[in-house]
C-alpha cells in the first residue's frame, strides 16, 4: 500500500499516514496511505545564541539512547544526537497517536558545553522544496486549489482559512495593537501564499477534500509556530520558540509534543481526532452546562455603579420566568485603575462584596471581571512596585498595547511578589468577596517578550504557571472564563475561553468615531470579527472547553441593523457556547427581549461549519438534531457582503440526502415544501443578514414543521403521539413561552385543544396549519380529526 523507499531505522505506521525516520540523515518522510510523500526529507534543528552570536545546527547522526532526564519512553523509540560543535546534546522521541492518522514526536536538548547559551528555536520539522508532496495529498499531482487554516495566538487573534493565492490579513495599528494579538515568535509575512499559525495549522487540498494538520499537543513548554509557503517556494517549518531562555551548562529543555495528522474533509468533524488528543494531553475541563446570564460591559462599559448593577439584578429577577439567567457578571469599571484591584471607584462606596451577596441570595451566580496580569501606567501599582513590571532590554516597561487611553504594560510573573499579588487578588475575590465566576482578561500580558527576572523560563512556561497559580488560588469549584489568553496556556485550567475579538455595537471596526480607515482590521472589536472567529473556532467547543462567543446585544440603539443583530443571534444560538446578554435590561423592550428568549434553553450541541476550510469568513452552518417526531437539520447561511445577495441553497451544499423536504425559514416564518427537483431555498438576503432554515424530510403522517418559540424550531417539542385519529404534542421549555407552531396535517382538524381549551388556528397552506400556544414550562396540544 505504501510507496517503496530506502529502509528507515524507525517507522511509525498508522492506517492513514506513516512516519519514516532516517537516523544518519536526521531526516523523516510523511507518507500517505496511497503511497504519496506528503513531506519528504524533513529535518530537525536547534538555533541558539552564544556570546551574542547566532548558531544553527541540523540534528543528524542519531543513535539509540536517551540523554534527557525524565524524558521517559512511552510509545515509540528514542534516539540520541550531539551537534557537531559538542555544545548541545539532543534527544528525539517518536510516538503514535490514538487515532488512525496521528503521529507525534518531540525533542529535548541539554547544554553539554561550558558556556551559557540562549535558546532561540527548536525546529521540529523543516521541509524545503521537497515539501511539494504536501500539495499532492491523494493523487500525486500538483494541486491548484489549496487553502491554509491559520489559528491565531490568543482569543482575539484572527483564525480562518486563506486561499493559497491570498495574503494574510495584518493589522496596521502597529504598537497600539500588535502586542495584544501577535505572538512575538511568529513571523507576519506579507507575500502571496505565505502564512503562519500558532499552536496548529491545516494545509487543505480542496480538490481532493483532504488536508494535513501540523502543530503541537500543548503549549506548556514553548509557544509553537508554523509557517507554510503555498506559492512557488513551497516549504513548511514547525518550531518551538525558545524565547532566548538561558540554558546553563548541564541544563536541559524539552519541547511539547509536535503532531502531524491526516485530515479528511469529507467527514463531519475532520479535526476531531486532533482536538480530542489535545484535550486528553492537557486534561481539558468542559463544564456540563454553558453559562447563561447578564454582563454589564457592552451597555455601560466602564461607566458602571452599584446602582446600575442592582437595577439590572432586579430586572433579571423580574424576568426570570421568561428569561432565566443564572449569572450576573460585573465587568470592568469598579476599580480605580487597572492594576489596583483593591481600590474601588466612588460609584462603589461599599466595594463589590455586597453585590456578590445580593446576586447569590437571588439564587444566581455572582461573577466579576479582572485583568490580573496587565497594568495601567496611571495605577498605584505601576509607581509603587516598579520591580514587578516586565521590562525590555532597555529597562523600560514592555508595551502591552493601547487600552484605557494608555500604552499598558505587564507583570513579570517570575518575580515572586508579582505572582503572589495576582494570587491574592483572585483569592480575595472568591473567598472574601464571594464571587464564584471569574472572567480573567488581557492574560496575554504576562507572555510578552522581555527580560524576565528568571531568564531560564520561556514565555509559555511563565504563562502556564501563572494561569495555574490563578486556578489554584480560586479553587476547583470556581468557574474560570479566560479571555485575551494564548489558547494553549489555558487548556486544562479554564472552564470556558473567549475564542474571538470583542463584539461591540458596530458591524465593522470603529475607532474614535471612524470606521473606514479600520474596516479591514482583523482583530479590532466589532460584530464581523467576533462572528467570524465564533465560526472558525467552533470545533473547539465541548472538547477543549466551553466556547465563549462574547456577549449578545439585541437593543435597537447600537449601530447594528436588525439583520446584523439577527445574524449575531443566529451564530451564538447555533454554535452552542455561553450566552451572556449585555443590554440594560430595565430599558429593553419585549420585542428585543424575545430575541434572547428564543435561544433558551441553550442548545447543548454545536453546529458544523461547512465551509471552514475554504474562506476567511465561513457562511454555512448545519446543526443536526433529533426529537420525538424524528430528526431534522437547522441550516444557516450568512451574507457577508455589503450588498443584497441572491442565494440558492442546495442539498448538495449542505450534504442533505435527496428527497422532498419541508423547509421553514425562521426569521421571516415562511414554509415551503421543496421537492427533489428544486433547491432547498431561494431568496434575496439583505447585507450582513442570515437565513435560518429548519429542514425535515416529508412524511405521509402528521408532521411538526416549525415555530417562532426557539431558534432551532424543534427543541420545544417534548413528545409527539399519533394514533390515526388523534394527535397529541407536548411542548416543554425551562421557561414561560408563547408563540405559534406550524404543523403539516392530513386535513382540516375537527377540534384543536391547547391545555384542554379550544384554540383557533390558521390554515396557511394546502395542508399547513399554524396554532398559537402559550405555556409555563409546558403545554399540551391535542388535535382530533
Amino acid at each position: 500500500m505504501y510507496a517503496a523507499s530506502p529502509k528507515p531505522v524507525i517507522s511509525v505506521n498508522q492506517p492513514r499516514i506513516r512516519f519514516e525516520f532516517y537516523p544518519n540523515q536526521g531526516a523523516f518522510d510523511l507518507v500517505s496511505r496511497e503511497g504519496q510523500n506528503l513531506v519528504q526529507r524533513a529535518n530537525t534543528a536547534v538555533q541558539w545564541f552564544q556570546d551574542g552570536k547566532p548558531h544553527h545546527e541540523r540534528l543528524i547522526n542519531w543513535r539509540p539512547g536517551c540523554g534527557i532526564d525524565g524524558f521517559g519512553q512511552q510509545s515509540g523509540e528514542t534516539y540520541l544526537s550531539r551537534t557537531a560543535g559538542g555544545e548541545i546534546e539532543a534527544t528525539l522521541q517518536i510516538g503514535a497517536g490514538d487515532t488512525e492518522s496521528l503521529v507525534t514526536w518531540r525533542l529535548g536538548i541539554r547544554n553539554t558545553g561550558k558556556q551559557t547559551i540562549k535558546v532561540d528555536r527548536i525546529v521540529l520539522l523543516q521541509a524545503g522544496q521537497t515539501v511539494g508532496g504536501i500539495l499532492s495529498m491523494a493523487t500525486g499531482k500538483l494541486v491548484s486549489k489549496l487553502s491554509f487554516y491559520t489559528n491565531g495566538w490568543q482569543s482575539w487573534s484572527f483564525a480562518g482559512a486563506y486561499p493559497a493565492d491570498r495574503k494574510a490579513m495584518r493589522s496596521k495599528l502597529g504598537i497600539l495593537q500588535e502586542p495584544m494579538i501577535i505572538n512575538a515568535g511568529t513571523p507576519q509575512p506579507d507575500q502571496l501564499g505565505v502564512f503562519t499559525s500558532d499552536f496548529f495549522g491545516v494545509i487543505n487540498d480542496l480538490e481532493n477534500r483532504c488536508g494535513l494538520l501540523l502543530g503541537f499537543l500543548s503549549q506548556r513548554e514553548q509557544y509553537g509556530s508554523l509557517q507554510v509557503k503555498l506559492n512557488l517556494d513551497r516549504e513548511a517549518v514547525l518550531w518551538a520558540n525558545g524565547d532566548q531562555a538561558v540554558l546553563q551548562p548541564g541544563a536541559q529543555m524539552v519541547t511539547d509534543w509536535a503532531v502531524v495528522d491526516w485530515v479528511d474533509l469529507t467527514t463531519d468533524e475532520p479535526l476531531s481526532g486532533y482536538m480530542k488528543r489535545v484535550a486528553a494531553e492537557n486534561g481539558a475541563r468542559v463544564p456540563r452546562q454553558a453559562m447563561v446570564g447578564w454582563c454589564s460591559w457592552y451597555q455601560f462599559y466602564t461607566k458602571i455603579s452599584e446602582e446600575i448593577i442592582q437595577r439590572n439584578l432586579e430586572a433579571v429577577k423580574a424576568s426570570e420566568k421568561r428569561l432565566p439567567l443564572n449569572l450576573v457578571q460585573i465587568d470592568d469599571g469598579f476599580e480605580t485603575e487597572v492594576g489596583d484591584w483593591f481600590s474601588m471607584k466612588p460609584e462603589f462606596p461599599r466595594g463589590v462584596k455586597p453585590l456578590a451577596g445580593m446576586i447569590r441570595e437571588s439564587g444566581r451566580v455572582p461573577g466579576i471581571w479582572f485583568a490580573p496580569f496587565i497594568v495601567n501606567p496611571r495605577s498605584r501599582l505601576y509607581h509603587e512596585h516598579p520591580d514587578w513590571l516586565l521590562r525590555n532590554s532597555k529597562g523600560r516597561p514592555v508595551n502591552a498595547g493601547f487600552c484605557w487611553n494608555a500604552l499598558d504594560t505587564g507583570l513579570d510573573l517570575t518575580v515572586p511578589a508579582a505572582l503572589d499579588y495576582s494570587r491574592e487578588v483572585i483569592r480575595t475575590a472568591v473567598e472574601d468577596w464571594g464571587f464564584s465566576f471569574l472572567k480573567l482578561d488581557f492574560l496575554y500580558a504576562a507572555a510578552l517578550p522581555g527580560v524576565y527576572h528568571d531568564p531560564t523560563r520561556t514565555r509559555a512556561q511563565v504563562m502556564y504557571q501563572g494561569i495555574k497559580a490563578l486556578r489554584e488560588a480560586m479553587g476547583d469549584d470556581t468557574f474560570f472564563l479566560g479571555c485575551g489568553m494564548p489558547l494553549g496556556s489555558g487548556l486544562g485550567l479554564v472552564d470556558s475561553n473567549r475564542i474571538g475579538p470583542d463584539v461591540s455595537g458596530d458591524w465593522y471596526p470603529r475607532l474614535y468615531g471612524l470606521s473606514k480607515p479600520f474596516k479591514n482590521e482583523p482583530s479590532v472589536p466589532c460584530a464581523r470579527n467576533s462572528i467570524r472567529n465564533i465560526l472558525t473556532r467552533t470545533m473547539l467547543h465541548g472538547i477543549w472547553w466551553a466556547n465563549d462567543p462574547d456577549c449578545l446585544m439585541v437593543r435597537p440603539d447600537t449601530h447594528l441593523s436588525l439583520e446584523e443583530v439577527q445574524t449575531l443571534t443566529t451564530v451564538i444560538g447555533l454554535t452552542g457556547g455561553s450566552l451572556l446578554v449585555s443590554d440594560d435590561l430595565p430599558a429593553l423592550d419585549e420585542k428585543r427581549k424575545r430575541m434572547v428568549e428564543i435561544l433558551l434553553p441553550v442548545c447543548d450541541k454545536s453546529a458544523r461549519v461547512i465551509d471552514w476550510a475554504e474562506q476567511p469568513t465561513p457562511a454555512m452552518l448545519r446543526l443536526d438534531l433529533d426529537g420525538d417526531n424524528g430528526p431534522w437539520s437547522v441550516l444557516a447561511w450568512i451574507n457577508w457582503s455589503d450588498e443584497p445577495a441572491k442565494v440558492r441553497l442546495t442539498r448538495q451544499q449542505y450534504g442533505i440526502p435527496e428527497g422532498d423536504y419541508w423547509v421553514s425559514s425562521f426569521w421571516d416564518q415562511k414554509i415551503q415544501l421543496r421537492t427533489s427537483r428544486e433547491a432547498l431555498w431561494e431568496t434575496i438576503v439583505a447585507p450582513h443578514a442570515s437565513v435560518v432554515l429548519s429542514v425535515r424530510k416529508k412524511k405521509d403522517t402528521p408532521q411538526y414543521l416549525a415555530s417562532d418559540i426557539h431558534l432551532t424550531q424543534g427543541m420545544e417539542l417534548a413528545s409527539w403521539k399519533w394514533d390515526g385519529h388523534v394527535l397529541q404534542a407536548d411542548f416543554a421549555l425551562k421557561r414561560q413561552f408563547d408563540g405559534f407552531i406550524s404543523l403539516a396535517l392530513p386535513g382540516v382538524p375537527d377540534q384543536v385543544l391547547v391545555n384542554g381549551a379550544p384554540q383557533d388556528y390558521e390554515h396557511i397552506g394546502h395542508n399547513i396549519f399554524r396554532i398559537p400556544i402559550r405555556g409555563d414550562q409546558k403545554t399540551i396540544v391535542s388535535i382530533r380529526f
